[in-house]
């Protein structure tokens, strides 16, 4: 699990065995105990589900596996994730990659 802090300087923290939950009790308190501040973009994985969401002012990013997706898609082999850091700002994709034919 990762997180990037300070958008406008792109400093990058990361941070092992952690584990965040996502549910109701998810808090921005939370992300600051396990990452010592306050946490603009979260990257996780192991899940092999890939998602971008913005919940509680903070940008999510799970690329998914490029192998061995958890919910494979017709046609395609797996996922990952873009994230694009400009000015301050964080924009996150998922990239499917198709089964070559």
């Amino acid at each position: 699990m990762g997180a990037m802090f300070d958008l406008t300087t792109v400093g990058l923290a990361a941070a092992t065995g952690d584990r965040l939950d996502f549910g109701e009790d998810f808090s921005l308190e939370q992300l600051q105990r396990v990452f010592g501040r306050r946490v603009d973009v979260v990257v996780f994985g192991a899940t092999h589900r890939e998602i971008v969401a913005f919940h509680r002012g903070v940008l999510l990013v799970n690329p998914g596996s490029p192998t061995l997706p958890a919910r494979p898609r017709s046609g395609a082999v797996g996922t990952a994730a873009l994230l694009e850091l400009e000015r301050g700002v964080a924009l996150a994709e998922i990239v499917t990659f198709a089964r070559p034919r």
